[in-house]
This record gives structure tokens, sequence and C-alpha cells, in this order.
């Protein structure tokens, strides 16, 4: 059956997820967010809610939109899109605080992987949402030193999040996970 040739053949050569740019989103960054979908397996679908900290100017927002979910943008920068889906909110991403669980937290901010962990402790550990995608910005030397202690808090979590360096990243790593 065509089902079982299709499953043969990898959709990426060479297991490189080069995306395709969408011309509306404000910024490349999109281009990571697919990836991530790509590689989770998963997407928000119409009618989710999804956080997104650190979103200005808004690719990983725009990412979201388009496929039909409700999205909070936090950054303390403005916001290059509007949606009538879009709520965007002036706030530091790290003090921020959902009201009730979501279905996804985003996170790309600019913030050493040491507060990605404080990050992590409230939304992972406290049930905030069932889906997350984060990047984490790795410094030029002793990259791997720096993710020590990440994974070590993953580890211990109990729920599986995964690190990969995806095709669409620079100087950083992106996580990604459902529970």
């Amino acid at each position: 059956t065509t089902s079982r040739i299709d499953e043969m053949f990898d959709r990426w050569p060479g297991g490189v997820r080069r995306m395709k740019m969408d011309t509306d989103s404000p910024s490349r960054s999109y281009l990571k967010l697919e990836e991530a979908f790509s590689y989770l397996g998963r997407e928000p679908q119409p009618g989710e809610t999804v956080v997104d900290l650190g979103a200005a100017p808004g690719g990983w927002s725009h990412a979201c939109l388009k496929r039909g979910a409700r999205v909070l943008a936090v950054d303390n920068a403005p916001m290059k899109i509007d949606h009538p889906q879009l709520t965007s909110l002036r706030h530091n991403g790290l003090s921020f605080k959902p009201d009730v669980p979501v279905d996804w937290l985003l996170s790309d901010m600019l913030v050493p992987p040491g507060k990605v962990i404080s990050l992590l402790r409230n939304w992972v550990g406290k049930g905030w949402a069932k889906h997350i995608v984060f990047n984490v910005k790795i410094p030029q030397e002793q990259a791997y030193r720096a993710l020590v202690p990440l994974l070590a808090y993953l580890a211990g979590t109990g729920v599986e999040i995964r690190l990969k360096q995806l095709y669409h990243d620079r100087r950083e790593v992106t996580g990604f996970g459902s529970f």
C-alpha cells in the first residue's frame, strides 16, 4: 500500500528539516518553531491557547495564529503583527504566570540556561502547559558545560523533553515535549 511505501522514505533527506519561510511572518524565528513542530509531531490546533514568552516581533505567534490557536504574546518589546486571536501583553516573560493552565508554552527569550531552568520549574513542575517548545541560548565557549545543569534538571522531571540543535537554530538548542 502507499502508506507502507511512504514509511520507507524519510520526508527530510539527510535528516535536515529545512523549512519554508512564510512571507507574512515578521521574523525568521518562525522557521525554528516550524521545525520544532515537525520533530514534536504535534502543533497547536484551532481553539487551543498558546502563551508565547519573548514573543516580539511575532514569528512564533504567527505560526500559531495561522493554525487557528489563540495566542497571548508576552514581551517588553512591541509586536509587529496584529490578529483578532492575538493578545499582546508588555511584560517580562520570566515573571509571567498564567491565570489558568494553557495548551502551549512557547519561549524564545534571550536568557541564559539557568533562567530557562527557573522558567521550566514553574511551567513543567506546576503543570501550567500541556505542550512546550523553548529555546536555550548557549554561550560561544563551553556550550555543553552550560547545558549540563539543564540536562540534569530535565532528567529529574520525569517527563520527556527533548533537546536538539535544529537546522534553523543559531547559537541555541530547542527543547520540546508534551505531558
